[in-house]
């Protein structure tokens, strides 16, 4: 992140502190698809098919001042890159927009697939950067476990090793990370894939595991909730790994730091200890093409396919539940809207 960008992405976040919308992050959920079964969710297990076309959502952006100006475009899913059309989503925003960072939310399950698109992307757009955060749920038969899949293990390592070749030949303009969900079956298991996460020169971020309704499976869930001797564990693990924790990026540390310190607090009493920007720094957009405030809240505000982003953004309806969120009352501890909300609630004393 050069200096240049360091300071756009600041003036955001000044322009948040006072009081004016300035969304600096947006997630695209592209799809249901999925080529894991995992315990904790459900979302393979449906049929929609009405995905959000790339040609609306190129349009979209054409015609958005809102979203030419965001810094960080998240895509996931289900599992983004059986997206069939991913590329043309990429083009798009590499055309009318000029990002910090394009970001893939991946299982890793499928290595020549992601490795291939990933090269791609890098080849077509110079000047771009793009980070990927994989899914890893603990060591080999833990996470083979949860994903529901043998080989799963094997197959995100192989991922990883693909991927560190691709920042290597591409001057590191790809970030990788490990993504960690911790549940009662893996609590035990969060050292070990940090190690492998410095092992492999890659970032590493866990929370623990949420009840989320867009990807629940409700029939298992309530087994995999951490129960008190696990979040006991996790608390004395988490105190020791703030010490410990070495980040890619000094930003990226910072922040970080305080969404582990943030985490022990919330995990004692579960609460809103942050002043929550969802729909005011950060958004979601379901396969669908509804605007979403979060994946927590059930609020739809407009739908890509037949209204304006901007005009979405700023609706009435938009306006009135946007001030609500910011008044408080609302708590949870899923990293697309925690960290964007912590980097505008806590700025610039991140080190305290």
């Amino acid at each position: 992140m050069g200096i240049f960008n360091k300071l756009e992405l600041a003036r955001e976040i000044v322009m948040l502190k006072l009081g004016y919308p300035r969304m600096f992050s947006i997630t695209l959920n592209m799809t249901d698809k999925c080529n894991l079964r995992c315990k904790m969710c459900n979302i393979w297990a449906r049929k929609n098919k009405n995905e959000l076309k790339p040609d609306v959502f190129a349009e979209q952006i054409k015609n958005s001042d809102i979203l030419k100006k965001i810094k960080l475009f998240n895509f996931a899913g289900g599992e983004p890159f059986l997206v069939k059309d991913i590329d043309k989503f990429v083009d798009a925003i590499a055309k009318y927009s000029r990002p910090l960072q394009i970001r893939f939310v991946t299982n890793g399950f499928s290595t020549d697939l992601i490795k291939r698109k990933m090269e791609s992307f890098l080849i077509k757009h110079k000047d771009m950067s793009f980070g990927i955060k994989i899914s890893l749920d603990g060591m080999k038969n833990t996470h083979d476990n949860i994903r529901g899949v043998k080989g799963s293990f094997d197959n995100v390592v192989k991922t990883i090793d693909e991927l560190n070749m691709l920042r290597e030949k591409y001057n590191k303009r790809l970030a990788i990370n490990l993504g960690f969900t911790v549940n009662k079956l893996n609590f035990n298991e969060v050292d070990n894939v940090y190690k492998l996460a410095r092992e492999k020169n890659i970032g590493f971020l866990y929370k623990p595991v949420l009840k989320i309704k867009k990807f629940s499976n409700e029939g298992f869930i309530e087994d995999l909730f951490l129960d008190e001797k696990a979040v006991k564990e996790l608390l004395a693990y988490n105190k020791k790994f703030i010490k410990e924790y070495k980040s890619k990026g000094f930003f990226e540390g910072l922040v970080y730091k305080h969404f582990y310190k943030l985490m022990s607090l919330y995990l004692k009493e579960p609460r809103d200890y942050i002043k929550c920007y969802a729909l005011s720094a950060s958004c979601y957009i379901i396969p669908n093409g509804d605007v979403t405030s979060c994946l927590l809240l059930n609020d739809v505000f407009g739908n890509l396919n037949n209204k304006n982003f901007d005009d979405i953004w700023m609706d009435e309806k938009t306006v009135r539940r946007r001030k609500e969120i910011l008044r408080g009352g609302c708590h949870c501890l899923t990293p697309c809207d925690t960290i964007p909300s912590l980097m505008v609630d806590r700025f610039p004393f991140y080190w305290t």
